[in-house]
């Protein structure tokens, strides 16, 4: 058995998900590794996806001894290799009957309804990159790529977008992603607004992002500490978008956990994160649909306290919203309102 950290996934099942024969071929003598070797080596990439010192050390078998500078090729042919073979299975292009699935579990699971995923940034750690002055570094104080991604009620990624500037903000990412271009061009389609469940409030279909997100028609923000009253449908609101964001929050610790290599910087160029990154999120993905959510993560990640702005962050943006974007969000208050949830 490959442990991934706290996860088990079966080495057969591993080798014959990624194994493409290119990634396998040396141009140097124009030939395969034989069968045994190959395996080995297979068994081997997909474990050191746990830690860049694994990646670093020399790998040997019987007389053969890999040289490392051809071994981190391997490694980002594999990693591209995931990506190419797997991504439509696991992480397909969100369709209109897949969103419509996605809320479905966001409110079964959540009390969210009309929800098609949780969005959110986060900063992953590269070593300094070459000529690049300050463009990756981020305000955390190290050098940096983007990850831009959206989740599903289970955890896993629906799309996500890598390789941004560290200095980047998240919705300054949000802007130039390829997720909202294709929402703009109509390439990605929404589905069609409807009433909210158990009431005649009409309303689109959003994705759910913190203050650092504008406010638009299909994405909603929290509102503002300064409009907030105790009690009110503002703070209902954000207790609600809060408790369901959290899906995201713990999509990207859990990869940190299980992944190690994302625990410090990845020693490797930006390119190379870039598809080590994107192998990874895919991974999570392929681990969650071997493995159910069991019982305890539910409850893990959706402890929640009472108080909506313990999960408020500080923004300097100044994210002007629509007047429509401001009436869908005041559609869900009103919900909210009608439907409120129990604490405890």
């Amino acid at each position: 058995m490959i442990h991934v950290r706290d996860t088990k996934m079966d080495c057969e099942k591993l080798i014959s998900l990624v194994q493409e024969r290119r990634s396998l071929w040396d141009p140097r003598c124009g030939q395969y590794h034989n069968r045994d070797v190959a395996r080995k080596l297979w068994i081997e990439i997909a474990t050191s996806l746990e830690t860049t010192s694994t990646w670093l050390q020399g790998y040997s078998s019987g007389n053969l001894l890999i040289h490392s500078e051809f071994r981190k090729v391997i490694v980002v042919q594999v990693c591209k290799a995931i990506w190419k073979t797997l991504q439509k299975e696991h992480m397909p292009e969100p369709t209109v009957a897949h969103l419509e699935k996605v809320a479905e579990g966001f409110w079964n699971t959540w009390q969210f309804p009309n929800c098609v995923g949780c969005i959110d940034g986060k900063h992953i750690r590269i070593k300094r990159p070459s000529n690049s002055g300050s463009m990756y570094y981020c305000y955390k104080n190290y050098y940096s790529i983007g990850l831009l991604a959206v989740t599903d009620a289970n955890y896993k990624f629906i799309t996500v977008d890598v390789g941004s500037f560290g200095k980047d903000s998240d919705a300054g990412v949000f802007d130039n992603c390829p997720l909202r271009r294709a929402l703009a061009s109509g390439r990605i389609k929404l589905p069609e607004e409807k009433c909210l469940p158990g009431s005649t409030i009409k309303a689109p279909f959003v994705f759910l992002g913190d203050e650092a997100f504008p406010l638009t028609e299909y994405l909603m923000r929290p509102f503002p500490r300064g409009q907030l009253q105790e009690g009110g449908e503002n703070e209902e609101f954000n207790y609600r978008l809060s408790r369901t964001r959290m899906v995201v929050e713990c999509s990207f610790g859990s990869i940190v956990t299980k992944f190690r290599i994302l625990g410090k910087a990845i020693e490797t160029n930006v390119q190379n994160a870039v598809q080590i990154v994107k192998a990874v999120t895919l991974l999570h993905n392929i681990i969650k649909d071997f493995e159910s959510i069991t019982e305890i993560d539910v409850q893990r990640f959706s402890a929640v306290r009472a108080d909506p702005r313990a999960y408020m962050t500080t923004s300097k943006r100044n994210n002007a919203s629509s007047r429509r974007a401001a009436l869908t969000r005041h559609e869900f208050c009103r919900f909210f309102k009608l439907h409120p949830l129990k604490r405890t």
